[in-house]
């Protein structure tokens, strides 16, 4: 796993665009191509993430406001016993 995860960044690296000029010219057009999917992928995810964890806050507050509500229910209910 360690060896594919190296080979994967050592590719991926060898697609950035400041390292052009080392790059061999059959290479050029893969390693380029699969730098900015990998790009793509990452800003894809980040995005993703922020999504959901938007709607977990907003699902926990309407749960915390709810339980709130409940809870103090609860509680006067208890006191006027």
């Amino acid at each position: 796993m360690l060896r594919v995860c190296a080979i994967v960044l050592a590719a991926y690296n060898c697609g950035y665009p400041g390292l052009a000029i080392l790059r061999p010219a059959a290479l050029e057009q893969p390693l380029t191509s699969f730098h900015n999917e990998v790009n793509a992928a990452i800003r894809q995810a980040v995005t993703g993430a922020e999504i959901a964890g938007s709607k977990i806050m907003v699902l926990a507050g309407s749960n915390a406001e709810r339980a709130k509500r409940e809870l103090a229910g609860n509680f006067s209910d208890s006191q006027k016993n």
